[in-house]
């Protein structure tokens, strides 16, 4: 089986994805296009109401 790899990572501090040049991963259009979302667990670690 293939693991998908994304090209951002979640940044705690700012609480959203970010791409490795430090913008936010929803600023790119086309990485949208391609992967559809930008969506991380994050959320359901931090906020019990999830």
């Amino acid at each position: 089986m293939c693991q998908a790899v994304t090209p951002y990572h979640f940044d705690p501090a700012q609480q959203l994805n970010v791409l490795p040049n430090g913008r936010p991963a929803v600023s790119d259009p086309d990485l949208l296009l391609a992967v559809g979302t930008t969506t991380s667990t994050a959320g359901s670690a931090t906020h019990f109401d999830d």
